[in-house]
């Protein structure tokens, strides 16, 4: 089973950008994430052997602790036409964002097998939401970019927790199928 950390966005927030992406008509080739699914991803484990996993979730404790609660929110779409994705941007407090990353997958760098970006080389992270997928076989990039278009913006929401999840690969989508647990990020006032 392979795993991620990724930062889960508050459902009332999904609900929103759900509704402002609604103007868009995703055609045929096209699919739409769930807003139940909609996650910052912070690092990718790729295949986690079963022993590994409690040294996994207890680096990822360490993160937390050395980490505060900050606030994002969505805004403004964008693409990745060599994974044919479609994304909501990340605004708002985003250096702590890049920070807890840099903690997550320092901390577990030597879990896995996979790096971050299992479909090549890691550049720079680019925190974002994905909304949508589509057929590369189908779907020109230049058609997804004309989604692009349609504006978006979130109310900002708070970061408390981020969370470890395994996948099972889909016929077209990835599937959560267990929530392994949140790991909570103190307030800096409760250190």
């Amino acid at each position: 089973m392979t795993y991620f950390a990724a930062i889960a966005i508050p459902v009332e927030i999904g609900a929103e950008l759900g509704s402002q992406l609604g103007a868009i008509r995703f055609g045929s080739g096209y699919r739409a994430e769930h807003v139940d699914r909609y996650h910052v991803t912070l690092a990718y484990y790729g295949l986690v052997e079963d022993s590994e996993l409690v040294a996994l979730k207890h680096h990822l404790e360490e993160a937390a602790n050395r980490s505060a609660p900050f606030s994002l929110r969505l805004s403004s779409l964008g693409t990745f036409p060599n994974a044919a994705v479609i994304w909501a941007g990340v605004k708002g407090d985003v250096s702590a964002l890049r920070q807890l990353r840099q903690l997550v997958t320092k901390s577990t760098a030597s879990i896995g097998t996979a790096s971050e970006n299992p479909g090549g080389p890691v550049t720079t992270f680019r925190p974002h939401v994905t909304v949508a997928r589509y057929a590369p076989e189908l779907i020109d990039p230049n058609e997804a970019s004309s989604h692009l278009r349609t504006h978006v913006s979130t109310e900002p929401f708070r970061v408390e927790s981020f969370s470890l999840y395994q996948t099972v690969k889909g016929e077209y989508l990835t599937r959560f199928t267990q929530h392994l647990g949140a790991h909570r990020i103190p307030s800096r006032d409760s250190r």
